[in-house]
């Protein structure tokens, strides 16, 4: 320590510099000129873990007192690579001084004017130890960010969710919802999300900002308010939102329809998380799903005024003109906005495969929940057959078999369904298997049609034998009465000639006795 100071008074000669190892301050008798700020920069490389407590706080002192923006910054670089050392880190912290150092830094940042400093000096506050920096300081440093770049208002967002526990730092994320930055509000809405996936509660009011950030320009802001909404649905169900014509419904039925509205958004990546989220509004009416499926608003949908005539969708044609179609009625209501109508419709007709694959998905989700849905689904799902991409034509085949249960697939669908038996993929003819196993048929037309096309499926793919053999059980347990009336006929019995018995190594005759047999347990 001596030898430093013998150098920095040899340096130094227009400035006496007094060090006196009782009080522990370095004190300037003379205004900082160019030399003694060269100076103060060797003074602070020169720093180790035994003088750093004697030598630091004068050095704060002296960045706070100068004016000079270029050395300013220089010095705070060499303090910030200094604070990095452990040792010397864990010296302040033995001393207590590290809540003075972090405080007269604070008071730096809240004045400083140059972005570039301010900068740096958030740097050496992140390397800080996390410990040290309480509520009080954060909040000093939240307020003097505000008006700061987004640059350095994104930092501080950072480093407040990293410090403080998430019901904690709930209020200062809220504050960054409405930043002029996309980059800021992206990173608040991020961590809005995770708090409320760990549990957090977040408060009803932030429902309208994220309701107005779904019109956002930024696709980011757009995407992720749309992964928080369920989650503040599910927190506040039983609240009630003001809709047109001074009406009121419910949170989950008002956040539907505005999710449903996104459906046509420009970013791929915003219509694939819309498709997927709205899977998960299973206790919505079935009317507002209806609704999805059709793009023109249904009648239900609306609400006319009293003592209205309905609506006319068709001239009768009888007198010219003097029936024409009424197309709105005044003051109609319309409870769906009429935008969102036929939201899945878009979805599986989007470009994209992977809009049509979260489309499929939400539509078995919400039809397992929905049999009034999942009957009227049931005819897209199978249109969904026909896609060119394979993974969302098994994943149509496998949502079939999940809702097919309760609804019986008609001659128009099976045709459909019976063509995807040529498929060379054995994945897709597998599971296609599956689903005529466990579909309900509804005439003897439908049954004879399935056990022509697996038999015909068999001879051209034998390797499929089990999978087929496990199809006409299925089917034989689901419509044992049309089996019944149709027994004779797959089993070629004449009247009264006796005929030879086929051959039990016939693979088709195989397939057809294991059909009837289980047809005749029930």
């Amino acid at each position: 320590m001596a030898m430093l100071q013998t150098e920095v008074v040899q340096q130094c000669s227009v400035v006496t510099e007094l060090y006196n190892p009782e009080n522990s301050t370095l004190h300037l008798q003379q205004p900082p000129t160019e030399t003694t700020q060269s100076n103060y920069v060797k003074i602070i490389k020169s720093i180790g873990a035994g003088s750093v407590v004697d030598i630091l706080p004068s050095v704060v002192e002296h960045i706070v007192a100068n004016t000079n923006k270029i050395e300013r910054s220089e010095l705070i670089q060499e303090m910030a690579a200094k604070l990095r050392d452990d040792a010397i880190m864990w010296q302040l912290v033995k001393h207590n001084l590290l809540n003075s150092v972090l405080s007269q830094l604070l008071d730096i940042f809240s004045t400083e004017t140059s972005q570039s400093i301010q900068f740096e000096l958030m740097t050496v506050i992140c390397s800080l130890p996390q410990s040290h920096l309480t509520e009080k300081l954060l909040s000093k440093l939240h307020s003097a960010a505000l008006s700061s770049s987004p640059l350095i208002r994104r930092q501080s967002l950072l480093l407040v969710l990293r410090t403080l526990p998430p019901n904690v730092s709930l209020k200062f994320l809220l504050a960054y919802l409405d930043d002029d930055d996309p980059r800021v509000r992206t990173t608040a809405i991020q961590h809005l999300d995770k708090a409320a996936s760990s549990g957090c509660d977040i408060p009803f009011s932030v429902y309208h900002k994220l309701i107005a950030n779904l019109s956002d320009s930024y696709d980011e802001v757009r995407l992720h308010s749309v992964r928080l909404l369920p989650h503040l649905v599910k927190q506040h169900r039983q609240e009630h939102v003001e809709t047109a014509g001074a009406r009121t419904t419910t949170l989950t039925h008002h956040t539907f329809v505005q999710l449903c509205l996104l459906m046509r958004d420009i970013s791929t990546n915003v219509r694939s998380e819309v498709a997927r989220v709205l899977g998960l509004f299973t206790d919505v009416d079935p009317e507002y799903l209806k609704q999805t499926l059709d793009k023109k608003i249904r009648s239900s949908m609306r609400i006319m005024p009293v003592g209205s005539k309905p609506k006319q969708e068709f001239a009768s044609g009888r007198k010219w003109g003097g029936d024409a179609p009424i197309k709105t009625v005044s003051g109609e209501i319309n409870i769906f906005d009429p935008a969102g109508c036929g939201a899945f419709i878009h979805g599986m007709e989007d470009e994209y495969h992977t809009v049509r694959s979260n489309t499929v998905q939400a539509m078995c989700d919400l039809s397992k929940s929905c049999s009034e849905f999942g009957v009227e689904s049931m005819s897209h799902l199978v249109d969904m057959l026909n896609d060119e991409i394979q993974s969302v034509r098994l994943l149509a085949i496998r949502s079939l078999q999940l809702i097919s249960e309760n609804v019986h697939l008609h001659e128009d669908q099976l045709e459909t369904v019976m063509s995807v038996l040529e498929e060379s993929n054995v994945e897709i003819r597998h599971n296609l298997h599956n689903l005529l196993s466990s579909c309900k048929l509804n005439s003897q037309v439908a049954v004879r049609r399935v056990l022509k096309g697996l038999l015909d499926n068999l001879k051209k793919y034998p390797q499929d034998k089990s999978s087929i053999y496990k199809c006409v059980r299925g089917v034989g347990d689901n419509n044992p009465n049309y089996v019944a009336h149709l027994a004779p006929e797959m089993l070629s019995k004449h009247p009264y000639l006796s005929q030879t018995e086929p051959s039990t190594d016939d693979t088709s005759y195989v397939a057809t006795m294991i059909l009837v047999f289980n047809a005749a347990k029930h």
